[in-house]
């Protein structure tokens, strides 16, 4: 519903129209509206008939210079490529991933035209990837009810961290979730062209080099990619590994999952154990968990879900995440990407941090619907919003039927292979407290 986007680029002397159209503000034509051209596609484009004076067609931050030195530094240490680091905790990655959509949705058009013309010294680039870095590590956030009921993409770039401090610099340690861990954070341009990966990597691994013996890891962080550099460091030797480099965005996120990977503790730190409790296999929670999702018949008359869980809390612990009023269950479940949640008045349910992914029970007025906004190391960065939503379960299980569109592809099965016993009406285990 915008017209027109100006900015005004002071570093290059450059106004642009539509992150296109760049004309020099050091001689500027006073008509310059009436040069405004459009493509075949009837979008804005650099004017074709004005002379070139009048315009700044290169305003991209150029790839550094190659620096022989620093190649050849790299030849020497003959670094082996190794794979992104596996994801050591899916509920955590699985709400990073959520809180950092902000950040997924401005990186995309028209910040990926615009952030072309950010460098490492910039302050857009040295915060977007503040953010990313943050947002990556569990352990730096706090979550708070929202209460004002702020909507995403209420706010952009320049906004960001309005409130709260972050590092002016071009590298800095971050800690991470795992205790006397840092990692060191580089920024960089170009990682898609080789020689420019190299020179990178072998300027943080003369960093590392100066580091005590031990293993120590570095992000490379562009606006596009990350690359992950692992130093092992003894007496006399230095092995070294690195990532290819890793794309920040799109559907796959592999440069992000790598990120929260290495950031995030791969333990789930529990609220303690409350009061005495017998000893609870894991054989046996899984046992009541499974019957929950067959048939929720053969426990409720015995024991609710409810007193299974403080029965079992010393197995539990480690495998519960704990929210204002809601706490949720990290056990694998029968739905993909949900997990089992009981608030703090009893009520139990199946909840998804993701709107567009399974039908919302609308009926219920939205009241188990539960938004978070989030703060880092104890300061509101501007972004970050969790929503703990409610799945319908019963017309999971028992859907009503519908004409699929032509040419839909076919709908994933939401069962396993080896989920037993036919399946049965379990809405109304969500209707209230247990």
């Amino acid at each position: 519903m915008i017209e027109w986007v100006y900015v005004i680029d002071l570093d290059r002397d450059a106004f642009t129209v539509d992150w296109v159209a760049s004309f020099n503000m050091l001689d500027w034509p006073e008509d310059w509206e009436d040069h405004i051209e459009v493509d075949k596609k009837g979008r804005r484009c650099v004017p074709t008939k004005l002379d070139k004076k009048h315009l700044v067609l290169d305003v991209a931050v150029k790839p550094p210079p190659v620096d022989e030195a620093l190649l050849k530094r790299y030849e020497e240490l003959a670094p082996d490529i190794c794979n992104r680091p596996p994801c050591q905790n899916e509920a955590k990655e699985s709400i990073l991933l959520q809180l950092q959509g902000d950040l997924m949705i401005f990186a995309d058009s028209p910040y990926d035209v615009v952030s072309k013309e950010w460098g490492i010294n910039d302050i857009p680039m040295q915060k977007l990837v503040y953010l990313l870095v943050k947002f990556c590590c569990y352990e730096s956030l706090e979550f708070q009810i929202d209460t004002k009921n702020r909507r995403t993409l209420e706010i952009a770039i320049p906004t960001w961290l309005m409130d709260a401090d972050y590092p002016r610099g071009t590298e800095y340690y971050v800690p991470t979730g795992t205790p006397d861990k840092e990692i060191l954070i580089s920024l960089g341009t170009h990682l898609d062209q080789e020689d420019v990966m190299r020179m990178a990597v072998a300027r943080v691994v003369d960093k590392l080099a100066n580091k005590e013996d031990g293993q120590h890891t570095a992000c490379i962080v562009s606006t596009n990619h990350v690359v992950i550099v692992t130093c092992l460091k003894a007496v006399n030797v230095l092995k070294v590994f690195h990532t290819k480099p890793l794309e920040l965005w799109g559907e796959t996120s592999e440069g992000r999952k790598a990120m929260i990977a290495l950031m995030s503790s791969p333990e789930i730190h529990n609220e303690p154990p409350v009061g005495p409790a017998r000893a609870v296999s894991p054989m046996e929670v899984n046992q009541v968990f499974g019957a929950m999702c067959s048939n929720y018949e053969n426990i409720k008359d015995n024991k609710t879900f409810h007193d299974v869980c403080k029965e079992a809390t010393n197995v539990l612990h480690g495998r519960t995440l704990r929210f204002p009023e809601r706490t949720l269950l990290t056990h694998k479940t029968w739905l993909d990407g949900c997990m089992y949640g009981m608030d703090d008045d009893g009520t139990i349910g199946l909840y998804s941090t993701s709107e567009g992914r399974y039908p919302l029970l609308w009926d219920s007025a939205e009241g188990g619907i539960k938004t978070y906004k989030v703060l880092v190391d104890g300061a509101d960065f501007g972004i970050g919003l969790l929503k703990l939503i409610p799945v319908d379960v019963g017309n999971i299980l028992d859907p009503k039927p519908q004409q699929p569109a032509i040419g839909a592809p076919p709908m994933q099965d939401l069962f396993p292979a080896g989920f037993g016993g036919t399946p049965v009406d379990l809405s109304n285990m969500f209707g209230g407290p247990r």
